[in-house]
């Protein structure tokens, strides 16, 4: 049975992540290792990135630029 069929998940390889943030792949993993940035998920002997992780890490990136831009403003 292939679960990931089941739950409609998207793998992204380290060099899509990398690539999406523009980073490089020690950057990428020192954000993992600080808990700054979601693991990878182990598949067989590849990192592989949950599309939704990057999804809601880059959201959350964006929530907290702008909630320092507004306090800023209102300063």
């Amino acid at each position: 049975m292939n679960l990931c069929k089941f739950l409609d998940v998207e793998f992204l390889k380290p060099e899509d992540v990398l690539k999406k943030l523009k980073i490089s792949q020690a950057k990428l993993y020192r954000l993992v290792k600080t808990h700054q940035f979601p693991p990878p998920v182990k598949i067989g002997t590849a990192n592989r990135w949950l599309a939704s992780d990057l999804e809601a890490y880059l959201s959350a990136q964006i929530a907290a630029t702008r909630s320092d831009t507004e306090t800023e403003a209102s300063a």
